[in-house]
């Protein structure tokens, strides 16, 4: 995976190696950072997203988590040092991150983590599985878990074919049903205007849940068996 920071640079994982990247636009040089080690294996990154403070934050591989992206950790290029985010669950599993505009890292695959970002804490977690109002057919886990500007995180809950989203400050939650059965959401982006862009793998479609109506709008695409795995940020034409 990968993000781009304010100043133009390009960060990158690695989901099988135990190290960060940085590409530098302006010299087009490209240097990396090993991450801290685990004895685990299989070892890696996933995710990674750049604050606005230009703390690089990522999910590893590490001894002090149960799962294999378990332990959210923050890097400071301008020290080069790596600091696991404080209080995490052993058991929280992690792999995906979103920046809401409150000054919180959201995290999860169904239970969602919140961190404050200032002072690298777990502050508490949410967890979808036992939600009273989930539908009979939802899981209550998913796949990529992204938040919006106000702290409204959302998941793509995969198998069951919903889109979940809590609202951060009620903790309500709504359940988004897309009208492909078995067409299993999967990843995608928040963009700038708080819009949720996903794919859906099986459904040969992409999806767009809109912020003011919670509402998913879809857009077929012009191949068969595409199987579009992802949806990345919209360029400057929207």
């Amino acid at each position: 995976d990968g993000d781009l920071a304010r100043d133009g640079h390009f960060w990158y994982t690695d989901q099988s190696a135990m190290f960060i990247g940085r590409f530098d636009t302006k010299t087009a040089t490209f240097k990396e950072w090993a991450v801290p080690g685990t004895t685990k294996t299989p070892a890696g990154v996933s995710d990674i997203v750049i604050d606005p403070e230009g703390f690089v934050w990522l999910p590893a591989t590490s001894d002090l988590a149960n799962s294999t992206f378990g332990m959210i950790t923050r890097f400071d290029p301008r020290t080069e040092t790596f600091e696991p985010v404080k209080n995490m669950p052993r058991t929280a599993s992690t792999q995906f991150l979103g920046l809401d505009g409150n000054g919180k890292l959201w995290s999860g695959f169904g239970p969602w983590f919140k961190i404050d970002r200032k002072t690298n804490t777990f502050e508490e977690s949410f967890n979808l599985r036992t939600a009273p109002n989930k539908p009979a057919d939802a899981s209550g886990g998913g796949y990529q878990m992204e938040v919006d500007s106000s702290g409204n995180p959302v998941l793509t809950d995969a198998g069951s074919g919903y889109i979940a989203k809590m609202n951060g400050a009620t903790k309500e939650i709504r359940w988004i049903k897309v009208s492909v059965k078995d067409s299993y959401p999967r990843r995608g982006r928040m963009d700038k205007e708080d819009r949720f862009w996903f794919s859906m793998y099986r459904g040969n479609k992409v999806g767009m849940l809109d912020p003011k109506t919670d509402a998913v709008r879809e857009y077929p695409l012009p191949y068969n068996y595409f199987a579009p795995y992802t949806v990345s940020y919209p360029d400057a034409r929207g």
